[in-house]
């Protein structure tokens, strides 16, 4: 089978400039070992995101077990997830001083639905940690 694909043109191409806030953000999403759909995505607009400190956090690992043509995310068998990927979330979250967080997750077609699981306690830490950080009570608090 014959490859039609051809390099795409250098005028199409997204040239990512690091500068000191998408540094910043990059040393601490590596800092709290997170995934990120921008980085293993390859989303061509990172560098706007990052360079404001904002990110879509990946949760459940950095392997999908799906294989679409759309995304860049590495497809295999995941890892176990991490138990304390929850709580790094929250903090990152809190230390990047965020008004909204965006989290998805890889696809698992695991017999238990981590996927399921995840999805309830990680919005429950960032709760907890905003609670914490702000010292306010959850009548008081906007998500």
């Amino acid at each position: 089978m014959e490859d039609y694909r051809q390099p795409k043109p250098e005028w199409i191409k997204v040239h990512i400039k690091k500068d000191q806030k998408y540094r910043q953000t990059a040393s601490l999403l590596k800092s709290y070992s997170l995934n990120t759909i921008c980085s293993s995505g390859n989303c061509p607009n990172i560098k706007e995101c990052w360079k404001y400190g904002t990110a879509t956090f990946m949760i459940l690992g950095e392997i999908c077990t799906r294989a679409c043509k759309f995304c860049n995310t590495a497809t295999g068998k995941p890892m176990p997830p991490d138990p304390d990927e929850p709580q790094r979330l929250a903090k990152a979250a809190v230390e990047m001083g965020l008004r909204y967080i965006v989290v998805t997750s890889v696809d698992r077609d695991d017999p238990v639905s981590y996927t399921h699981l995840r999805a309830h306690e990680t919005p429950e830490h960032l709760v907890c940690r905003l609670l914490l950080e702000k010292k306010k009570t959850p009548q008081t608090i906007t998500l």
